[in-house]
């Protein structure tokens, strides 16, 4: 069986793919850093080891909260991050 990346699977960040793919209309593009427009729903994806901390700081600016979900983001004195909830992605090997 081939090794497979962990972070290669859509459901470890569905906010991600879906802003890159099925709802890809609907999202406010930063590099490696994508969300929804706020008057959708407060989610976001970061999928780059890049700092994100001015990006995130603009798109907090177009609402008062919001959640991301991804590796946590390289960020600076400019973003305070409130909370964090580690979560982890169960996936069957075998029909039930």
């Amino acid at each position: 069986m081939k090794n497979i990346k962990m972070d290669t699977f859509k459901s470890d960040n569905p906010a991600w793919y879906s802003l890159n793919e099925a709802h890809e209309e609907f999202a406010v593009n930063y590099d490696g850093l994508k969300f929804y427009q706020p008057a959708y729903c407060p989610f976001g994806g970061v999928f780059t080891d890049k700092s994100v901390a001015l990006n995130i700081a603009d798109y907090a600016s177009f609402t008062d909260y919001f959640f991301l979900i991804g590796d946590e983001p390289k960020i600076d004195q400019n973003v305070k991050i409130d909370g964090e909830l580690v979560c982890n992605q169960m996936l069957r090997n075998q029909l039930i």
